[in-house]
């Protein structure tokens, strides 16, 4: 009787039991078939599901994986309450699942984002021993699902799918190819044994791809930096069939990926046939991909629009294609740059500085009559939306903006708005430092504030920046201030003397920005430190009985107006003697550097001249003879040819240059030190028309001497503004300050507004100090000066209740003058 009982007990339960795996089943069936259709049937959803909740105990693995999968693309909140009810389940039937259900549950949490460390790390565990049974499609999903929930499982990604895809290559497909590689590309993983095994799938599988799928593959390649240029030209050739296909992610994800790498050989199939006009590989993708801007007109993204425009500064494609930038400019406007992110902001302003500069040469403006107002109205907004935005930014978007604006020409206020010193009370990355400095160096802003706090926090970073950040900081920091700090100075002078050494190893054409940073190192240490210099006022008298480096011209009351001529006292002027190594290293950085940038090679060189110079023996101003310098033959013989020139009817007057050295290209512009930190920018750093130097040399002229405008030696690689011979064969170089664009202009800080002679910039007072090297007699005077010094009255610097000349106007500066040499001559003779 007890037995009977017993075994009637057992079938009972096991019957029960039965019934309940197949009311699971049968439930996940159903709710299966709805996640198929896309239903939106809610009641049908609702009941199935809490259906699905009540035998989640007695599921089975099939059972699981389905209502997972179904939970997954359910329509209600709560399919969440059931799927986790499902997870647990899962947990203790892994062992009972196969390799088709462990796909399905790893596909389901990672379409729920529900990172379930435990169930993952159980499922890779399992998939040990059954990853071989994994059909292509379900090893794809599995990869691409962990890479979804940011889980790098090394067994997984390291060992079980390299060998998988080695054995089953020809068995891919494009779906699975992309979810392959992405799956990788996703957990930043740079596995070349996978990537070089599918590659030739790859190209067997691209005439099937649509644009979705190459934009797949060649963005992972991308993330991934695996150079595989036969595939991309494979990719890229398929693409002139199927762009109509690409959505705009698809577009600018292949854009930003065709920019990375740049190939530049010709388009061709793989049959060998050419695609029309002769072009290269990423120029035929970005011809082909930005034709199909026009469908995406209204549904543009900021995200994609920032990508797009910085691929495209990336590879210069603005030079092939001139209409672009305006294009792109256009959907940037249309969009509103309101509500872009900070980073987006600045990244569209990095590329349209390369792109499209507010400030350019004219020539894109008179191919395209209407680009002007539009390209003033984008910076106008971009400067605008970053003042309203600059609390929000952080330091790295913050200094790129400044970069952008400085380069393209915009005025100082806009990088003042930027509020840059305040990422300069803790310590900031090198990166950033460098570019704060150099956007100021650019610009012409002077904040003192900001110079003080970054040179007392380079000891504590320096060890973080690379040579080329350590270059380019010194640089930008002498500009901005005229002083390099030690530490700085001793790291940079090591790296030039060793890239100069090394020098012989690079290749033309590959390493043009190593190049350029030793040589922005080499300026940065060779020019001597300026900051002294510029904080002591012209003077006369016992203020300068040691000499004068050269003069400067006051004008007290422009109305009047009454002028007096001051001296730059010399033994405040501590001239660096540049060793013979490091003269050496910056003669072969300028030979290098000679292809790409000539002028700069060429102030280079005489920089590196300056340690055989000595200013007591070539300045007139220090009493030395006047035919000491090369300055005094030169002009003489200039002066000679433009006499014969006006007896032949050429006169040199309309000439925008006067080359003393008979240099062959016809124009004696010296480069501006701050364009050695942006070469790429196109801002006009020179003077095109010296309408103020021209004033001046008229006025010279009626005066009965015969001037020269802008010329230079071959000796000094820097311009007189206007030059001309004083009695006696004395080279005077007058120098007219703030003659330059509004790059120059300073913006008014406490320390212009307390001196008003710093506002004179090192790189100015370097100019005056080369020529002084070189034999002229220099005299400065500031543009806005230069009218009211043509007619004024000419007071005593030191007794301004003094006439210090009997003529008026030029011919009393001239007086001015002598009498200084007069004065000059005194104190040598007396030495």
């Amino acid at each position: 009787s007890s037995s009977s009982s017993s075994s009637s007990s057992s079938s009972s339960s096991a019957m029960g039991t039965g019934r309940g795996g197949q009311d699971a089943l049968s439930v996940s069936k159903a709710l299966h078939a709805l996640a198929r259709r896309r239903s939106d049937n809610i009641g049908a959803w609702h009941a199935h599901l809490q259906r699905a909740g009540s035998v989640a105990g007695r599921a089975d693995a099939e059972s699981v994986a389905m209502v997972l999968n179904a939970c997954a693309r359910s329509p209600l909140d709560r399919a969440a309450q059931v799927a986790e009810l499902y997870v647990d389940r899962a947990r203790r039937l892994v062992a009972q699942s196969s390799a088709r259900h462990l796909s399905m549950i790893a596909n389901a949490l990672a379409r729920l984002q529900a990172r379930d460390e435990e169930l993952l790390a159980s499922i890779a565990r399992e998939l040990r021993t059954k990853f071989a049974k994994c059909d292509v499609f379900d090893a794809s999903v599995i990869a691409n699902a962990y890479a979804r929930l940011m889980v790098l499982e090394r067994t997984l990604f390291g060992q079980l799918i390299p060998s998988y895809v080695a054995a089953n290559t020809e068995r891919f497909r494009v779906k699975d190819l992309a979810l392959m590689m992405n799956a990788y590309a996703k957990v930043e993983l740079r596995s070349l044994t996978v990537f070089n095994a599918l590659s030739e799938r790859c190209r067997e599988q691209a005439p099937r791809m649509d644009g979705q799928a190459i934009s797949v593959i060649a963005n992972a390649h991308a993330r991934l930096l695996i150079v595989d240029e036969p595939l991309f030209k494979s990719l890229a050739w398929q693409l002139r069939l199927c762009s109509r296909t690409c959505t705009l992610q698809a577009v600018s994800n292949l854009i930003h990926a065709y920019s990375k790498f740049g190939f530049a050989s010709e388009l061709v199939s793989e049959e060998g046939a050419k695609g029309g006009s002769t072009v290269s590989v990423t120029d035929g993708v970005f011809d082909c991909l930005f034709g199909e801007l026009p469908r995406f007109k209204g549904r543009m993204t900021a995200h994609s629009l920032c990508v797009m425009a910085h691929a495209a500064a990336r590879v210069a494609q603005h030079r092939r294609q001139p209409e672009l930038p305006s294009i792109l400019a256009e959907h940037a406007v249309a969009l509103g740059l309101d509500g872009f992110a900070g980073n987006q902001l600045s990244m569209l302003a990095v590329a349209f500085a390369e792109l499209w500069p507010r400030a350019s040469d004219g020539r894109a403006e008179a191919a395209e009559p209407f680009a002007p107002s539009l390209r003033e109205r984008l910076w106008s907004e971009l400067a605008e939306a970053t003042r309203a935005r600059a609390e929000e930014l952080n330091a790295t978007d913050a200094a790129n903006c400044a970069v952008a604006f400085a380069a393209s020409g915009l005025e100082p206020t806009a990088i003042l708005n930027l509020n840059l010193v305040r990422f300069c009370d803790e310590e900031p990355p090198p990166a950033v430092a460098a570019a704060i400095v150099v956007a100021h160096a650019f610009a012409g802003v002077r904040d003192e504030e900001v110079w003080s706090r970054l040179e007392a926090h380079v000891p504590g970073f320096l060890w973080q920046a690379t040579d080329e950040v350590a270059c380019r900081l010194a640089l930008g920091m002498w500009l901005c201030s005229g002083n390099v700090p030690i530490e700085l100075r001793k790291a940079v002078y090591g790296h030039v003397l060793r890239a100069s050494a090394n020098a012989d190893r690079w290749e033309v054409g590959k390493d043009e920005a190593a190049v350029r940073a030793a040589c922005q190192g080499f300026v940065a240490v060779a020019v001597p430190g300026m900051r002294r210099l510029l904080q002591v006022a012209p003077g006369a008298g016992e203020q300068t009985e040691g000499g004068a480096l050269w003069l400067e011209v006051t004008v007290a009351d422009r109305d009047t107006p009454v002028a007096s001529l001051g001296a730059r006292p010399a033994h405040v002027h501590a001239l660096n003697r540049i060793s013979k190594e490091l003269g050496a290293a910056g003669k072969r950085l300028a030979g290098l550097l000679a292809p790409e940038q000539p002028g700069h090679a060429e102030m280079l060189r005489g920089i590196a001249a300056l340690r055989r110079r000595n200013l007591e023996q070539f300045s007139p101003l220090l009493g030395a003879d006047p035919g000491a310098g090369s300055a005094a033959a030169s002009l003489q013989a200039a002066v000679t040819e433009q006499r014969v020139d006006e007896a032949q009817g050429t006169s040199m007057l309309g000439r925008a240059a006067v080359d003393l050295a008979g240099s062959s290209h016809g124009t004696s512009t010296s480069p501006r030190l701050p364009s050695l930190l942006l070469p790429s920018a196109t801002v006009n750093l020179g003077v095109d028309r010296p309408t103020t130097s021209l004033r001046l040399q008229r006025a010279l002229r009626r005066a009965g001497f015969e001037p020269l405008l802008r010329c230079r030696t071959q000796s000094a690689p820097v311009n007189a503004d206007v030059a001309m011979l004083l009695d006696g064969g004395i080279p005077v170089a007058f120098l007219v300050d703030g003659e330059e664009p509004s790059p120059q202009v300073a913006a008014t800080d406490a320390l212009t507004s307390e001196r008003p002679c710093a506002s004179l910039t090192p790189e100015a007072a370097l100019k005056g100090l080369l020529l002084a090297l070189d034999g002229w007699l220099v005299v400065r005077i500031r543009a806005e000066d230069v009218p009211a010094a043509l007619r004024a009255s000419w007071k005593s610097s030191s007794d301004p209740e003094r006439p210090a000349s009997s003529a008026d106007g030029v011919e009393g500066l001239l007086e001015q003058v002598q009498q200084h040499l007069a004065d000059a001559r005194g104190r040598s003779v007396g030495a």
